[in-house]
């Protein structure tokens, strides 16, 4: 499972490689319009086996869409996923069967576990100790 965060605040889940490459452009897949993460967390990182193609003729420019691949990082989101959950970020209907906040937290629960706003990578905050047993 592959859910794409675009940078206008929605989110659409996919199933493979070729349904990302599908409903992301690789132009804006190259310039970070996109942020994907698995179902545990973890960051994608685009990798392009076709590069994107760019041509300018005179006054006229042309684009072609590459095709890229998703590598799994160390990096997580945590992010993102609390943005979604508290309603920041929508939920596109993609081409899976999981249509909304709710199928996505009862398909993959675990990656709502302990979610909480944190800023990316970001460790939570450890507790204070409790002042027991010192003078």
């Amino acid at each position: 499972m592959i859910i794409s965060f675009a940078d206008d605040s929605t989110a659409r889940v996919l199933r493979t490689d070729a349904e990302a490459n599908t409903y992301c452009e690789g132009i804006d897949v190259e310039e970070g319009v996109f942020t994907f993460l698995d179902e545990s967390g973890q960051v994608l990182r685009p990798v392009f086996t076709v590069p994107n193609d760019r041509k300018k003729f005179w006054f006229i420019s042309t684009v072609s869409s590459g095709i890229f691949r998703l590598e799994r990082t160390e990096e997580r989101r945590p992010d993102l996923v609390a943005r979604l959950t508290a309603g920041e970020i929508s939920l596109d209907q993609g081409p899976t069967e999981i249509q909304s906040l709710d199928d996505l937290k009862r398909s993959v629960p675990s990656l709502f576990a302990g979610t909480s706003k944190t800023e990316p990578n970001q460790a939570p905050e450890p507790t204070a100790p409790s002042g027991r047993g010192s003078s």
